[in-house]
């Protein structure tokens, strides 16, 4: 019986490096049909259960380093991404339908290095320890902070089992795309399984068609299938790797 194929490990030289921190992991059922039109060729949906997923993930970027090199006043920014499961042959990851910086330097750098869809919107967020209760807010929207994501969990946190939803949707090592050419691409992660607060409370008021387009006006009047909100950690993301065949 021939062996399972070995773990993929990134090939390329790293980008960038950071701390992810205080991650919230908003998550929606969608039809299969919302999402085939936008995979690249090669691509396939990762179900949970039978179902298509998008994630709604906030989180602040902290100590970020690229090629090595810190710059100055680009150390932390927030970041918001609406992302989406996939597989490549074994290969499981995400592939990113919108991702906004506030940052215009930080997002040309992105479309430029990772080959990624980044946008600028306006976007502040706050974290802090209340007894023993942690919580992070952010608030953000296209041009003004109309919009605002929140999360609000118990100290206590643990790792969840490879069998879960939260599993699925967290670990993630990972990401692909297309570049101009429109050949596939994808690119790699390596960081320690992520830590989840057992006991999250979530609230937001988000215009989803106002913030990623018409077509995600699904997302205003559906309930979230799932709400993470995980420790994070450090981070190193590689640079892009062709895929053929």
């Amino acid at each position: 019986m021939p062996a399972p194929p070995a773990p993929d490990t990134p090939r390329a030289r790293p980008l960038l490096t950071a701390q992810w921190s205080d991650l919230i992991l908003l998550s929606f059922t969608v039809p299969d049909g919302l999402l085939r039109p936008r995979l690249p060729d090669g691509l396939e949906l990762d179900r949970w259960n039978g179902t298509a997923q998008v994630t709604l993930v906030a989180l602040d970027f902290r100590e970020t380093r690229v090629l090595g090199i810190r710059v100055p006043g680009l150390a932390a920014f927030p970041v918001l991404n609406l992302r989406t499961y996939v597989r490549w042959r074994h290969t499981l990851g995400v592939l990113f339908l919108r991702q906004f910086v506030r940052s215009a330097p930080v997002a040309h750098a992105a479309r430029l290095l990772a080959g990624q869809p980044y946008r600028t919107i306006a976007h502040v967020s706050r974290a802090a320890d209340v007894d023993d209760r942690r919580t992070a807010v952010h608030h953000f929207g296209p041009r003004v902070l109309r919009y605002h994501l929140s999360a609000v969990g118990s100290a206590a946190s643990a790792v969840p089992g490879a069998d879960s939803l939260a599993h699925h949707l967290a670990e993630r090592h990972w990401g692909f795309g297309v570049d101009r050419r429109g050949r596939l691409y994808r690119f790699g992660l390596t960081r320690p399984p992520w830590a989840v607060r057992e006991h999250t409370t979530v609230d937001y008021q988000i215009d989803f068609a106002k913030l990623c387009g018409e077509e995600w006006k699904i997302l205003n009047g559906s309930p979230p299938a799932a709400a993470l909100f995980a420790v994070g950690s450090s981070v190193t993301v590689y640079g892009r790797e062709r895929l053929t065949g």
